[in-house]
């Protein structure tokens, strides 16, 4: 199984990546997730959209390199859910068909960003 050494979809989302929030319990008990985290995922299918993303069939290698602009303690699988809940149903029908995945976290204090890279394997 290769990808090409193209991605088939590229975009970014700029400004502070966001990690997935835990779900939480509220009111009578119903779980829901944080708000914060739902804005982000928005804003991540928004940019992928605004940007040409298209739903791909197959399976898939998916590559994002996230910067934030503080050197805050944060967990890259976090910050992966957050990319990879927010692309399903636009870049894919189901995260169940990424079956590589490469992620970097790294400081950029003038340009927080995060950059998303898919490639359809062969």
């Amino acid at each position: 199984m290769s990808a090409s050494p193209c991605p088939d979809f590229s975009f970014c989302v700029t400004g502070n990546p966001i990690p997935k929030g835990r779900p939480r319990l509220g009111y009578r008990r119903r779980v829901f997730t944080p708000q914060r985290t739902l804005d982000y995922e928005q804003l991540v299918a928004t940019e992928a959209m605004t940007q040409g993303v298209r739903c791909v069939s197959g399976i898939l290698r998916v590559e994002v390199d996230f910067y934030r602009s503080t050197k805050h303690r944060v967990d890259l699988d976090n910050l992966i859910k957050s990319i990879l809940d927010a692309l399903n149903g636009i870049a894919y029908d189901d995260d169940v068909q990424i079956v590589q995945l490469e992620a970097r976290k790294d400081y950029d204090k003038k340009h927080p960003r995060a950059e998303v890279r898919i490639y359809k394997i062969q």
